[in-house]
């Protein structure tokens, strides 16, 4: 599993090195940096960095899930495909080629975020999804 960003996180760099240590614990994952650039350039990259995996953009826009209901879907993913790869767009969002090859869209948030803080959203939650899958207290309800 891997998450595909635009652009060098600064912001919470520690955070998320956090909770990625924490999730390769269970799953084999990494976070490949794409460059800063234009819409479609950035758009390029993500979906040559994706190749043909199954494909989940976060995207504002995008469907609305719970931790648990969030968990649920990623256990039966995780048995449907063999690779999933998670992308955020950098502070233009994600390219019109990116949303239309996505298997799948969701929302972190009904407001917007900044791409870095989406990062750190995500990768909390992320781990927070295999920790419920997993019986683990980090979760309560």
């Amino acid at each position: 599993m891997k998450l595909i960003v635009v652009g060098k996180n600064r912001e919470y760099t520690s955070q998320i090195a956090h909770f990625t240590s924490r999730i390769r614990r269970f799953i084999p994952f990494d976070i490949v940096m794409v460059n800063d650039s234009t819409k479609e350039k950035e758009a390029g990259a993500i979906l040559k960095a994706a190749g043909s995996a199954y494909l989940v953009a976060l995207d504002e826009h995008g469907k609305m899930t719970t931790s648990v209901e969030f968990s649920e879907w990623l256990a039966n993913a995780q048995l449907e495909h063999k690779e999933i790869v998670f992308c955020i767009g950098g502070p233009e969002g994600l390219g019109k080629s990116v949303l239309s090859r996505a298997d799948k869209i969701l929302s972190l948030s009904m407001m917007t975020l900044p791409h870095e803080l989406a990062e750190l959203v995500f990768v909390e939650q992320l781990y927070r999804a295999l920790a419920i899958k997993k019986g683990l207290p980090y979760h309560r309800e």
